[in-house]
């Protein structure tokens, strides 16, 4: 196995979060076609997004100048280089995002579109978009969202996509991942730095997270398109 490049955080109020979230979850699990509320899912999710953004803030490349204050020069930090870009995978990325980019106003936006193909014997992921900005300099920082990490297929695969296209230095914000993704990302790419809420430690046959977050999508987009949670 390779280095342990995961942060798991330790945030009591990202604790209290993610367990509104789960819970709110739960009272969910309606019929399929019908109509759902998401307003407090989404809130809770892009609150999430803004505080774990803080914690992916120390992965910005910034320089040291003084500052001039009303009473004189005071240190000063600045943001070096190019703009760092948020890219949420498509779709449940986009609420995550948007929280992150709600703390890091600074950032340019890129998306990758990725489905899991359901009629493959292997559920084989299947890329539909890439609009990404240009990875220069070289430690332009790449943050890419995805709520959740359960198999870890969709989260290698946007990562291979990121580093064919030229970036260089790559953070992960995720809400939850499952241990068998952490341990296969953190092997597959150490160089990638990814940060969590939680570990669940279970994936079902079907390939969800357990206990999860619920079905992600239709909870955040207000529409039930699945039989199941």
């Amino acid at each position: 196995m390779g280095q342990d490049n995961f942060s798991i955080s330790t945030n009591e109020l990202i604790a209290i979060k993610l367990t509104r979230l789960r819970s709110h979850a739960a009272r969910w699990q309606t019929a399929p076609g019908q109509y759902l509320d998401c307003t407090e899912y989404r809130m809770l999710m892009r609150e999430i997004g803004m505080l774990l953004a803080y914690e992916v803030a120390n992965d910005l490349s910034t320089k040291k100048n003084p500052v001039e204050t009303p009473r004189g020069n005071a240190d000063g930090t600045f943001l070096h280089g190019n703009y760092s870009a948020v890219v949420p995978i498509l779709r449940t990325g986009l609420v995550l995002a948007d929280g992150i980019q709600a703390v890091l106003s600074h950032t340019h936006t890129g998306h990758i579109g990725l489905h899991r193909d359901k009629d493959h014997p292997e559920h084989k992921i299947l890329q539909y978009l890439e609009v990404l900005p240009v990875a220069d300099p070289p430690d332009r920082l790449f943050i890419v969202a995805d709520p959740v990490i359960a198999t870890g297929d969709t989260a290698d695969q946007a990562l291979r996509i990121l580093k064919a296209h030229g970036a260089k230095k790559i953070s992960f914000v995720s809400v939850i991942t499952s241990q068998k993704a952490k341990d296969r990302l953190s092997n597959d790419h150490p160089t990638v730095k990814f940060y969590v809420a939680a570990v669940d430690e279970e994936v079902d046959p079907s390939g969800r997270v357990v206990p999860g977050l619920g079905s992600v999508s239709e909870l955040l987009f207000g529409f039930r398109t699945t039989t199941s949670a």
